[in-house]
C-alpha cells in the first residue's frame, strides 16, 4: 500500500532522505507505530499523529491512500 506522510516541526529532521511530504510504500496491516519505527522517529519526539485529518493512536492500522501527519511537541512561552 502507499501512504503520504507529512512531517511538521522537529520530526522533519528524521526524514532527511525524504522531503517534508513524501509517498511511502508499506506492507498491508502497518500501524502508525510501525511506520514511525521504520522511519527511525523516536517515540518521545512525536506529539500527535493524524490520519486523514483525524487524530490517530499509534495502534491505528493504515490503509492504502491514507495521509499521515506527524507533529513534534511545541515549546514556547
Amino acid at each position: 500500500m502507499r501512504v503520504r506522510l507529512k512531517a511538521y516541526g522537529e520530526v522533519r529532521r528524521h526524514l532527511q532522505a525524504l522531503d517534508s511530504s513524501a509517498e511511502i510504500q508499506l506492507d498491508d496491516g502497518c500501524s502508525v507505530r510501525r511506520l514511525l519505527d521504520l522511519l527511525g522517529i523516536p517515540h518521545g519526539e512525536v506529539w500527535r499523529v493524524s490520519v486523514n485529518g483525524e487524530l490517530a493512536s499509534e495502534d491505528h492500522l493504515l490503509q492504502d491512500g491514507d495521509e499521515i501527519g506527524v507533529f513534534s511537541p511545541v515549546g514556547g512561552g
